[in-house]
């Protein structure tokens, strides 16, 4: 087996396996709006991933090697978004007694109506996620060969 392929194997399944902003969104939105919520997210983030993978075979690398402000721009984008997103959290665990999240299985959740698209949730944090921006623009390229068609 070429060892680039199980260098990359090995480097994607550590990340796969730790847990970080994506696994949260799902997590969260699992728990607020169930199973189909959790599985909505989790379909935004994929297409996030895709548009990360895409966006790095039409050589978008190129545009943040030429200016850095890029990736920065992008850091400070993801950056606030989870802000947001934490702080509209913490505002349902204020405003509702049951913290926007039902108590009891099967009960609906007392904010089910304002709660945004768990699919646009799932998007958007794959998408301004700097670490899923870099691994696709920086760290996939380096397991490629030169000689690959």
């Amino acid at each position: 087996m070429d060892p680039l392929l199980v260098g990359y194997l090995l480097y994607t399944a550590v990340l796969v396996l730790t847990p970080g902003s994506t696994t949260a969104v799902v997590v969260r939105n699992t728990l607020q709006g169930g199973a189909r919520a959790g599985l909505t997210a989790a379909a935004g983030a994929a297409l996030g991933n895709t548009s990360h993978a895409a966006a790095a075979g039409l050589g978008v690398a190129l545009v943040f090697a030429r200016w850095p402000v890029m990736m920065t721009a992008l850091r400070l984008a993801g950056a606030s978004y989870l802000a947001w997103l934490g702080a509209t959290s913490l505002y349902r665990v204020v405003r509702y007694p049951d913290g926007g999240m039902p108590l009891i299985s099967g009960q609906p959740s007392s904010s089910s109506n304002e709660r945004p698209g768990s699919f646009r949730q799932g998007l958007i944090v794959n998408l301004l996620n700097p670490a899923i921006a870099a691994f696709y623009l920086l760290v996939v390229p380096s397991f490629i060969r030169r000689d690959a068609p």
